[in-house]
Formats: structure tokens, sequence, C-alpha cells
């Protein structure tokens, strides 16, 4: 009997693990396609300086393609997963009659690698908003399943309201907070001034970098509070809870009529509001008034959508029996802190001028190549890594500092991963 052919069902354990590995590995992709137009300064540049590249409507279009279907979209995805994930540590701390105290530690050193992560490499990491996030999330664990998903509401629409307060008071977060930088920038002998960061990671000097490193570490916080990524993420982890709590996950064939409608809503509403979204991002329209509110409301709207769509899609196909894809990205899935901070050790050497140097010299179509070759290099490391292994280098790093003790990484003789 195929598996398209066999009765529905609860998942047993193995294609449940690929389910979220492989939406997770999917979403490491995504992450890295957006990472990169930061990584390579793209973000960056003007018009005239992308215009140069020589890239036209090819860089044009991958542009549109890029902000409407993938930047925020696999945040999201993410944040979604550590909610379900959450979920099941609950699960786990409850049966074994824990407290919730290793979990507060399992964050308090995922913090730690998301403070080492801007320190060492760039500005742009992800973890030490998770950690955060996660410790209020093992605030409100108490909340009743119903009031998960209008909680995660509230959170996506604290930006807009966000939005709107700083257009009717002419607040702004940068005015306030930037001015703080310059001293800083002085004592640490680092340049500071117009042409963001752009003008550093083109330095071959590492040793500047790494001082720069402690003011971006100040402007992570920036950033989170101006584009309140707070309670983004914290709405995302709520959701992911509440599906950890009607465990979707584990039959999702038994929620396939709720799955479609999200897929529905989510591409009928959200795709053409990420389109808008879009446009408003790249500078090809720019709303006389209220700009900032129309930006905050499409994005608020069109990513927690679009990337429910996708994880929805993932979850009807495996439900289907047509999972075998998803084993594609489930390698990376499972080793999902090692790849991220991969990703970027990787970008800092391609990119950075004390590595390659390539900032500010490549088009999207380049972006598109460098990403599937860095993404399919990880994935033939994982699953090689993962034949011998238990745990991913920073997995194993990461378990054992949250148990006080070495864990063991390597298989037994004849033992299997589940990939």
């Amino acid at each position: 009997m195929t598996e398209a052919a066999m009765p529905a069902g609860p998942i047993d354990a193995a294609k449940r693990l690929v389910l979220l590995d492989g939406v997770r590995g999917l979403a490491l992709l995504g992450i890295l396609f957006a990472n990169m137009t930061t990584f390579s300064g793209w973000y960056f540049m003007d018009a005239e300086a992308r215009a140069a590249l020589g890239g036209g409507m090819v860089d044009r279009s991958l542009d549109l393609l890029f902000e409407t279907l993938v930047h925020g979209k696999f945040y999201a995805l993410f944040s979604l997963l550590f909610g379900i994930g959450f979920a099941l540590q609950l699960e786990r701390i409850e049966a074994k009659g824990e407290g919730a105290g290793r979990y507060a530690r399992r964050l308090f050193f995922l913090a730690l690698f998301g403070v080492a992560h801007i320190l060492l490499i760039w500005i742009g990491d992800i973890l030490l908003l998770y950690a955060l996030m996660g410790l209020v999330l093992l605030a409100l664990r108490w909340l009743p399943t119903r009031a998960l998903i209008p909680a995660a509401v509230i959170c996506w629409l604290v930006p807009v309201g966000w939005a709107a307060w700083q257009e009717v008071a002419g607040f702004n977060v940068f005015p306030l907070l930037m001015p703080k930088v310059a001293p800083l920038a002085a004592a640490l002998d680092v340049p500071f001034g117009p042409g963001g960061p752009t003008r550093i990671w083109e330095s071959a000097d590492l040793w500047m970098q790494l001082r720069s490193h402690v003011i971006d570490l100040y402007l992570r916080f920036v950033v989170y509070l101006d584009e309140m990524r707070f309670t983004k993420v914290l709405g995302m982890f709520l959701i992911g809870l509440w599906v950890g709590r009607e465990g979707i996950h584990r039959d999702p064939a038994a929620f396939a009529p709720l799955l479609k409608r999200v897929v529905l809503v989510g591409l009928a509403l959200g795709l053409p509001v990420a389109v808008l979204k879009a446009v408003l991002a790249l500078g090809w329209w720019r709303p006389e008034e209220w700009g900032l509110v129309l930006y905050a409301s499409a994005y608020s709207l069109s990513v927690p959508l679009l990337g429910l769509a996708y994880a929805a899609l993932a979850a009807l196909a495996c439900a289907k029996g047509r999972e075998r894809w998803l084993r594609l990205f489930a390698p990376m899935g499972r080793m999902a802190l090692t790849n991220y901070l991969a990703q970027s050790v990787v970008q800092a050497v391609i990119f950075f001028g004390y590595g390659l140097g390539l900032i500010n010299q490549l088009s999207l179509g380049w972006h598109v190549l460098l990403t599937l070759a860095i993404f399919a290099a990880q994935v033939v490391f994982s699953r090689w890594w993962l034949a011998s292994h238990a745990f991913g280098p920073a997995e194993w790093l990461w378990r054992s500092l949250t148990y006080g003790k070495a864990q063991e990484m390597r298989l037994a003789t004849g033992q299997q991963a589940i990939a």
C-alpha cells in the first residue's frame, strides 16, 4: 500500500519530525535569501547604485518578488515553529514533573548565542529577540488556548498603532536614540555616519569591524523598538503555541479543512497586500500622508497570513503522504541553529572586506545563485553530519550548556538519525 493510499490518521513520529524539521529547513532557505540582500549591501543601495550593477529588469522583478514572497514571511514561519516547539517542550516538562527552570536556562543560553552572533559576525541576529520573547511566552503559558489567537492578533495590531502614534505625534525612535551612537563610535574609533553599515563592512580591518559590533548590539534594540518586532515575534509564538496545543502538527489530515482555509485566505488576501507592502518598501509609491501607517498595516496583515499559508501548504502535503519533498529540507531543520549561524559566517566571508569583499558588487541574479549554492552545500553537509551524530555542533553545545554536562553527540553503531 502506498503512502498516498493509506487511511487518514495521526502521522507517526518520524513523519511528524519530517514536517516540523522540513518546514524549519524551508524557513532557513527563505532567511538566507532575505539576509543576503543585507550582507551584500543591496538593501542600502540607492536606485542609481543598483542600476549600475546592470541587472536591469531582472533585478527589479526579483526585488519585487523577494519583497512580496520572502522578506518577513520566513522569519514569521520560523517564529511559528518556535511556538510549536515551545508547546512540545512544555509537554515534556510536564510529563517529567519538572518546572520551567530548564526551559528558562535554554532561553538564557540562546540569548548568549544571539549576543555572540551580533558581537562576532553582524547586526542582523534574531536569536536574542527569540530568547527574550521566549521568556515572555514562558510567562504567558498559563493563557487558555481560546485566548491565544486573539492575543496574537493584538500583538500584530500593536505595530499599526505604534505607527499611527508616530504619525500623529511626529515621534520617531531614531532621532531620539541615535545621538547616543556618535560618542560611542568615537570612543571605539569606528567610522559612523551616512551610508549605513556598508562603510564599515567594506573595510578589511577585522578588529575595527569587531569593535563596531558593540554599537550594533545597541542599534539592534533600536531597530526592535522602531519596527516593534517584539510583538510581531510574540504574535507568531502565540499562534505556534496554539497549533502545538491543538495538535495540528500531529494529525494535519484531521485539520485539513482548517488548513485549506488558511491557504485560501493567506494567498487570496495576504498576497495582494504583500504586493502593496513591497511597492511601499521599494519606494515605488510614496504616499504623502499616513504612509508609515499604510506600510505597517500592509506588513502586519500580509506577513503572518503568507507565513501561515506556507506552513499550511506543507502540512497538507504531509497529510496527503506527499512529504518526500520536505525530507530534502529536514536535515537542515534538525541543525537549524548550526546552519543559521553558518549562513552568517559564509556570507560575511563572501561580502565583507576582511573576506572576498564582494559587497555592493552583485546584482540580485547573483544573489539567487549564491543562495541556492550555499543552501545546497548545507543540505549535503547536514545529511552527512546527521548520519553519525545526534545533534548539529551548535545544537550539541546549546543542549550541553542547558543540561550542565556534555551530551553524547555521536550515534551508536547501527543507530540512524531520522532525516
